[in-house]
């Protein structure tokens, strides 16, 4: 409990900042495992304005507080050409990074309900991007995701399906990213959201990975065990390796700040 309290003191400053009494109900809600409550409304920040979900975490991710040290990591890359998103979720980080000025955007994200949200906030904020209702893995076909109620950018790809599950479907990104006029001689960032299936979207972008000249790829590393272990073993000799925060890391080809 202790722990989430930290870790939850530079939203209760943003929200208090910004006047978000419903923020910070949520935020102590959430601290005792309770649904958060209120309505779809868009929240205000310096970055954009993002379409939230009410009864669920997106106002987390519209926060300036999410990922501050990878955001910060990010902001820093000041000629960054290509995005790449996996697990896009409500769309927060083309927002976000707007001001990067990054020429060619790509975001997957296979829950219907997060696709929508993203859908809007790339509206909201005139963001250009190519907008994919997809999942990534290792292989193309089709597969069940399970959706959360509260945590709607945590859904994952199940083997098996029941009432809760919808039908996505799948691709590789080896497959989908050169359709899209994607250079390879660009720098290029990926980040990789995938609920514990990462090496298997890593695995379907080895072409990516092993031809592109100037990329980094920031992954959630916490969510699959090995995960930091398999990278570097495939891909250790051309990629450095570095932690952002408690959950990402970077692994970076050719020169990046």
């Amino acid at each position: 409990m202790l722990e989430s309290i930290k870790r939850k003191v530079p939203y209760f400053i943003e929200f208090a900042r910004h006047g978000e009494v419903l923020n910070i109900l949520n935020s102590l809600l959430l601290l005792f495992e309770l649904q958060p409550f209120g309505r779809d409304r868009i929240i205000h920040r310096s970055f954009g304005n993002l379409f939230v979900r009410g009864g669920t975490t997106d106002y987390l991710y519209a926060s300036e507080a999410w990922e501050q040290m990878t955001l910060s990591w990010i902001m820093r890359q000041r000629d960054i050409k290509q995005l790449i998103i996996v697990g896009a979720c409500i769309g927060e980080w083309p927002v976000k990074l707007a001001a990067l000025g990054i020429k060619r955007i790509m975001q997957l994200e296979p829950e219907p309900s997060s696709y929508r949200s993203l859908l809007i906030n790339s509206t909201l904020n005139s963001i250009n991007s190519i907008n994919l209702q997809v999942a990534a893995s290792d292989k193309s076909g089709a597969a069940a995701i399970r959706q959360q109620r509260v945590n709607r950018g945590s859904a994952t790809l199940e083997d098996g399906s029941d009432q809760r599950d919808a039908r996505v479907q799948v691709v590789t990104l080896d497959e989908i990213i050169p359709r899209h006029g994607f250079d390879a001689t660009a720098s290029t960032l990926v980040m990789v959201d995938a609920e514990g299936h990462d090496l298997r979207v890593l695995a379907g972008m080895r072409n990516i990975l092993m031809l592109y000249e100037r990329v980094a790829v920031i992954l959630e590393y916490s969510r699959e065990e090995g995960a930091i272990e398999s990278f570097r073993n495939a891909f250790g000799f051309d990629y450095t390796q570095q932690v952002l925060d408690k959950d990402n890391c970077v692994f970076t080809k050719g020169v990046w700040t």
